[in-house]
């Protein structure tokens, strides 16, 4: 198991006790070390842990602001990809129908918010007729 595998682990019990998504400080001594021991320091973490930690008012802010407490972007109205908040300008490839028209974007989430080495944005993309749903992954 990775760092990025056992972040994800330790984020996701968090939010399946607690409902929602982790808004602490997580800057913890000894984890920021990038050495073997930082992974058997991060596995021995619990989410009892990570409740103790000291809040962080930007990332509760941040988590406020966003759809469902998980959204940065939930596309209610159908419109066009370029013209939403999140158009994805650091998209390199985007899902297209077979008549090279793009697939219909429905929302967006951080990826930060479940890894530490994440993907910046995730976009959610689908299309009725084929079936279909793609998840993109934007970094920066």
């Amino acid at each position: 198991m990775n760092i990025n595998s056992a972040m994800y682990s330790l984020l996701k019990e968090y939010f399946n006790k607690n409902g929602k998504l982790y808004d602490r400080d997580f800057n913890r001594p000894g984890l920021e070390v990038e050495d073997i021991r930082r992974l058997e320091r991060l596995r021995k973490l619990t989410v009892q842990d990570l409740e103790t930690d000291e809040p962080n008012e930007y990332l509760h802010e941040r988590i406020q602001t966003k759809t469902g407490a998980i959204f940065d972007e939930i596309n209610t109205s159908r419109l066009p990809f370029e013209l939403c908040n999140y158009s994805g300008c650091n998209l390199l490839e985007k899902p297209y129908k077979t008549d090279n028209i793009l697939m219909d974007y429905i929302a967006c989430l951080e990826g930060y918010d479940f890894q530490k080495t994440a993907a910046d944005q995730l976009y959610l993309f689908h299309d009725k007729e084929l079936k279909k749903a793609v998840i993109c992954f934007e970094y920066t």
